[in-house]
């Protein structure tokens, strides 16, 4: 099981204070050597280390996987350099090879300035962001004091500099020596990629990793990683099971401090809020679940608490109002459980709108998470794709959609409508409206 994760964020978030290196600095410098390795050429900015690769093995005992390279950051960064496109994305084979030369020979053959620009924008950025480096370092060769530095560091036909892989005597010609030493490079680039490929495989920054970054922090980051993940990913009960067995993990291990903290874009993540979650995603792998890329019953201009007559902002529920709200949702969650829906569905914001519960008599109820006041509706799973997305005062008013008053003994009005036995065409259309949803969800999480 793998993921890429965010250098920046890694280092914010889980780095020592008192660590020993720049840990940006590492990865750097890492990739920068098995590139310089294979291609014979380094790059000085951009290392192809932004990301690296997050490897977790289920058969490991510790929650804690492999941390390497990212060969992916480094084919997308030649595919996007040498302005290649599709709308399919692109498959690591023969033919890609294929057609990358085929651009390579494209930059070979540009006549002047106008041509990279428009074939080669990524490219022409270099070559300008080249020549004002290199004025740079031609201003302070003119500098008594720095003369016999950067005097140095402009001679030798190896010497590459900058983010360009330039040699020195080409920047010197602008566009004439730019585009044959680009050719060179990213030629290497297509053809030798397999080599370096093979040499990011067995790289680890494992060591790195336990010497200056703080492990309980990085582990509860990689905790929250994956119910992230979990959270945003349209239903499989067989991936969430997957990333399930792995956070018990990190729920049962003693040695890692549970009092620790982690801020990401300055939200707090505490241990409580990853049992929260978990607890969800139990919940979810517990009761089959998939979600549909819409809202499910959205909220009309009227807003609830305009109905009400409540500020929003001023309105503070008591503590006795909020135990009463959690028994409300418990309750809801008991009741729809028992009576066994084919498919529970969420919209694409969990939180927002309804759920759907599908029931094998071909009965749809959409009810809400939270508390009492909102109606229920129920409509024919025929009906269901057509009609859930509107928000809730065209709802109200359509005529495939019946209303159940969510007040007094709700559940046994409800109980009735999941009681009805329904048409075997009715049971039919519940089957398709499942079979439907699932293979939707399945599609969006290749």
């Amino acid at each position: 099981m793998e993921m890429l994760i965010n250098v920046k964020e890694l280092n914010e978030v889980c780095a020592l204070p008192d660590r020993k290196y720049s840990t940006e600095t590492h990865f750097n410098l890492a990739n920068r050597e098995m590139v310089h390795e294979v291609f014979r050429y380094q790059k000085f900015q951009d290392d192809f280390a932004d990301n690296i690769r997050y490897v977790y093995n289920t058969n490991d005992n510790s929650f804690i996987g492999t941390f390497k390279p990212s060969y992916d950051e480094f084919l997308r960064t030649i595919i996007k350099t040498l302005n290649l496109k599709s709308k399919r994305g692109f498959i690591d084979n023969e033919e890609l090879t294929k057609v990358l030369l085929e651009r390579v020979d494209l930059l070979s053959g540009l006549q002047d300035r106008t041509e990279l620009r428009g074939e080669f924008p990524e490219l022409n950025k270099m070559l300008t962001k080249a020549q004002e480096y290199w004025d740079e370092i031609e201003m302070h060769k003119s500098n008594p004091i720095y003369k016999e530095e950067y005097g140095k560091e402009g001679d030798g036909q190896e010497h590459y500099f900058f983010q360009c892989g330039l040699r020195a005597k080409g920047i010197r010609k602008g566009f004439d020596g730019f585009v044959p030493t680009q050719t060179e490079i990213y030629k290497r680039f297509v053809t030798r990629r397999e080599q370096y490929k093979k040499l990011v495989e067995n790289y680890s920054y494992d060591n790195f990793i336990k010497e200056n970054y703080d492990i309980n922090k990085l582990a509860m980051y990689m905790a929250h990683k994956y119910l992230t993940i979990c959270e945003n990913t349209p239903d499989s009960r067989r991936a969430l099971t997957r990333y399930n067995k792995i956070l018990e993990k990190y729920i049962n291990e003693s040695s890692y401090d549970k009092e620790t903290h982690i801020k990401i874009n300055g939200e707090y993540i505490t241990y409580n809020n990853i049992m929260e979650r978990y607890n969800h995603l139990q919940e979810r792998i517990n009761n089959l679940y998939a979600k549909v890329p819409w809202i499910i019953a959205p909220e009309g201009k009227l807003d609830r608490y305009v109905r009400r007559g409540l500020d929003p902002i001023s309105y503070i529920l008591t503590e006795e109002e909020l135990e009463n709200m959690r028994q409300a949702r418990q309750d809801k969650v008991d009741f729809y459980s028992k009576n066994e829906p084919l498919l529970k569905v969420y919209g694409v914001e969990e939180f927002k709108g309804y759920i759907a519960y599908i029931y094998k008599n071909g009965e749809v109820l959409l009810d809400t998470a939270t508390a009492k006041g909102n109606a229920i509706y129920h409509i024919p799973a025929r009906y269901f794709e057509m009609v859930s997305g509107l928000d809730k005062q065209k709802l109200m008013h359509h005529p495939a959609a019946k209303r159940i008053i969510h007040a007094g003994n709700w559940q046994s009005r409800a109980q009735k409508v999941i009681d009805q036995e329904g048409t075997l065409e009715e049971q039919l259309q519940a089957k398709n409206l499942v079979d439907r949803i699932i293979e939707d969800n399945e599609k969006r999480t290749k």
